[in-house]
Parts: structure tokens; C-alpha cells; sequence
């Protein structure tokens, strides 16, 4: 929903973690029927991850700075806070390694076939998002937006109020990631867990072309490749950061191609429009 706008939200980490830790320290504290306790969770991951996001957006719309540099400065500030209320105020003290208490069983999500319902669950925010930027005016805002923001602005769309509200669905949709991911599969949270799953999905919408349709198999694309990097490694000898390596540049160049192909189809979709349709695809 950030990069819609033309912004570059990099705090995906911060509101993924954010939303992570809540969703943790809500599943060992309250003891709910299920029915109650799930839903209660996933809402408490997407409003802390909606607060982090929003802080940037504000400072975006209202003060003017860059989304870069206050996501980065704000993916310090939470890492700082999580881990250090995962290793000292909510740690598991029975266990040698630092992470927080586990969940409650209520708080599980039940699985279907061995998949997670955390993974119908994104499917339908991706098909949601897709409906939105398509057919509601808040959709056609951020897209506007996005476009181009003195046309916006021509239009009366409130560029502020646009600006933050993207981040803060943004932060959203992350911190509900994150409290799917305690709930689906973790059933803890710690800070060593998935500590580059924010900055993959920034890859991921990029690669997507952020089109929230294409998101889920760019997903499984890229999510398939960082769960075979360890056998990779151990199978080939190969480095695992050389592995890393050969994989972003591999994103690189199919991204490239993508832009270019892109380009051509709206060049073509252009010259037809202006002459008739006289050139084939």
C-alpha cells in the first residue's frame, strides 16, 4: 500500500516485529475461547504495526521527511524495544534460549491439509487490496496519489491524509503478518525469527509490480528460494551468502526484464489509443 503511493515504507521489519510481539504477548496473557482469542490477536498485530507505520506516514505528510531515512531510524527504535522486552519483561525463563512464552493453544491457528489458515488468510488480503485500489475511492486516492501527486491535488484528494493512511494499512497488513506468523507457526516470538522478512516483502511487492493479485506466487517464489537456501548449502557447499547473492542479483534481472516488457506493452497501448489500433501486440 506504501510503494502505491510512490512511497518506499522500509519499516516493514519494525511493523512485522512489531505486530509480532504484541500478538505474542497477548496469546500467553489472555486465556479465550478460540473463537474470541484468534480474531482478538490478529487485531492487537495489525494496530501496533498500524502505530508504526503511521508515525512515518505523519512525518512524511506533516514534516516532510523522506520515508527512507525515518523507516530506517524507526526499524532501530523497535528492534530495540522487542528485543528488549522478548529478552528481559515477557522472556520464557524455563528455556536457554531468548524468546518470549509461548502462546496459548487458543491462539493457534488450525491448519488444513498442512497449511497454516494464516496462508488463506493473506490470500484474502491480497484479493481485498486488489478490490480496493480497483473499485472504492479510496483505492483510486492512493493510486492517484501514486501517479502523480499534483494531480491529486488538482482532484481534491488530501495528500496528507492519503500519505498516512497508506502507511498506516500498510504498518497494518504487516503487523498482521507478523501475528500470523506467531499464530500459524512460531507460537512464540524471538528476535533472531525472520529477521528479513520485512525487507523480502518489500522485494516481493516490487517484483509483483505491486499488484496485490501477483504478490502471492512472487511470494511463494521468493519464500520457496529462502526456505531452499539451507539445503542448498548443506547438498552443495555452497555459501549461503553467496547463495543470497546469486538470488537478489537473479530478482534483479527479472525485474529488469519486467520493467522493459512493461514499458513496451504501454508504449503499444498508447500508440493504438492515439492511432486507431494499428499495431499489434
Amino acid at each position: 500500500t506504501g510503494v502505491q503511493t510512490c512511497a518506499l515504507p522500509i519499516c516493514a521489519q519494525g511493523q512485522f516485529d512489531a505486530g509480532s510481539l504484541m500478538a505474542a504477548w497477548v496469546g500467553f496473557t489472555f486465556h479465550l475461547p478460540i473463537f474470541i482469542e484468534i480474531p482478538f490477536v490478529m487485531i492487537f498485530g495489525c494496530l501496533f504495526g498500524a502505530i508504526v507505520g503511521s508515525i512515518a506516514g505523519a512525518l512524511k505528510a506533516y514534516r516532510g521527511i523522506h520515508e527512507v531515512i525515518s523507516t530506517i531510524m524507526l526499524n532501530g527504535i523497535v528492534s530495540a524495544i522487542v528485543t528488549y522486552m522478548a529478552r528481559v519483561q515477557w522472556v520464557d525463563k524455563k528455556l536457554s534460549i531468548i524468546q518470549t512464552k509461548g502462546i496459548n493453544k487458543s491462539a493457534f491457528l488450525p491448519h488444513i491439509s498442512g497449511f497454516t489458515t494464516g496462508f488463506i488468510i493473506a490470500v484474502i488480503v491480497a484479493f481485498i487490496a486488489h478490490y480496493v485500489f480497483r473499485n472504492t475511492v479510496s483505492g483510486f486516492q492512493l493510486a492517484t496519489l501514486g501517479a502523480n501527486k499534483f494531480a491529486a491535488l488538482y482532484a481534491g484528494i488530501s495528500i496528507k491524509k492519503t500519505m498516512v493512511t497508506a502507511m498506516l494499512t500498510s504498518g497494518a497488513i504487516a503487523g498482521l503478518a507478523g501475528a500470523l506468523e506467531v499464530m500459524g507457526s512460531s507460537h512464540f516470538y524471538s528476535p533472531s525469527y525472520a529477521p528479513n522478512v520485512g525487507f523480502d516483502g518489500i522485494t516481493i511487492a516490487l517484483f509483483a509490480r505491486v499488484n496485490p493479485i501477483a504478490i502471492v506466487p512472487a511470494a511463494f517464489l521468493i519464500g520457496g528460494f529462502r526456505s531452499a537456501s539451507p539445503s542448498v548449502q548443506f547438498d552443495t557447499g555452497i555459501n549461503q551468502d553467496n547463495f543470497s547473492v546469486s538470488l537478489q542479483s537473479y530478482y534483479s534481472q527479472v525485474f529488469y526484464e519486467s520493467t522493459k516488457t512493461s514499458v513496451w506493452f504501454d508504449r503499444v497501448a498508447s500508440f493504438n489509443e492515439l492511432n486507431g489500433g494499428t499495431l499489434n501486440y
